[in-house]
């Protein structure tokens, strides 16, 4: 079981990114604990699923994350979190607190993970994801994760390729998920791990 602490709020200076990338996403073979080597090169690959769809820049000052829901889908809500927990667990909350003028910081590179506790157990569609990172474009491979006990975690999406600094990114799971407990781990990363937000949707 891993242990979370409370979700609060904080403050950072917002950078905007001009640039857009594309990215690649596919199944894991199947779950691992951020603290362990990740999957051997070579293995099997299982067919591209649905594409991440980029929702543009988030603006300077731009904080709460609701529009980005909208733009994800009419349907969507966001899922909030009750507690969090991470690589540097400190200011782990800062990932899934609405807010998009707060960072969470893993203070180094992959593997890094940051997860969130929703409280009881939630269907889940997708996220949103909002990276913050130097260079401001970032090539990197992302392990997003449920469990419904904090100790079995089930793949739901990889995301691979590059995604630009304090743009927004939704990504669709190609099936729902119930998930008490949602973990992205960051397996390669060419700067420090760190998002401005991750937010749980549920679109249905």
């Amino acid at each position: 079981m891993i242990k979370f602490a409370r979700i609060g709020c904080g403050a950072f200076l917002i950078v905007a990114a001009s640039a857009v990338f594309g990215c690649r996403h596919h199944r894991d073979p199947q779950p691992y604990w951020p603290e362990q080597a990740p999957p051997p090169p070579g293995g099997a690959v299982a067919p591209q699923t649905t594409a991440t769809r980029d929702l543009g820049p988030v603006a300077e000052g731009a904080c709460d994350v609701a529009p980005l829901v909208s733009l994800a889908g009419a349907t969507c809500h966001r899922v909030p979190g009750v507690q969090a927990t991470g690589s540097e667990a400190a200011t782990s909350a800062n990932a899934f607190d609405g807010s998009a003028c707060t960072a969470w910081n893993s203070g180094g590179y992959a593997p890094k993970f940051v997860a969130v506790d929703l409280g009881a157990s939630q269907t889940l569609t997708g996220v949103i994801l909002v990276p913050e990172s130097t260079p401001p474009v970032n090539g990197g491979k992302h392990v997003i994760e449920s469990s419904n006990d904090g100790v079995t975690w089930k793949v739901a999406y990889v995301v691979e390729g590059q995604m630009a600094t304090m743009r927004a990114y939704s990504v669709p799971f190609a099936s729902p998920v119930s998930a008490h407990y949602l973990r992205v781990t960051t397996e390669k990363s060419e700067s420090w791990v760190a998002w401005r937000d991750i937010v749980p949707l549920d679109c249905r």
